[in-house]
């Protein structure tokens, strides 16, 4: 039972965040410089109100998720090197 809610915490907290940046940036090797913003991102923006500030804050969220399993996958191991 454990392990099936490790997995569906993994899948909500990596996969919510995927499909948002699917959504809102495009990123492929005719982007120069990485990701951009794709054209539904940037129609709901130039329409301004609360999808203009959906759009704005999730924009970025997939690489803070990464970056903070990234984090925590660190601080574990050194976590481990350190009590062990």
């Amino acid at each position: 039972m454990k392990h099936n809610a490790k997995a569906v915490a993994i899948v909500v907290v990596v996969g919510i965040p995927v499909v948002f940046h699917m959504l809102f940036r495009t990123c492929g090797q005719y982007v120069y410089g990485g990701c951009r913003r794709s054209f539904f991102g940037s129609f709901l923006v130039e329409q301004g109100g609360v999808f203009a500030e959906i759009v704005r804050s999730t924009e970025y969220l997939f690489s803070v998720v990464v970056g903070l399993i990234f984090v925590a996958y660190l601080l574990s191991g050194a976590w481990d090197r350190v009590s062990g």
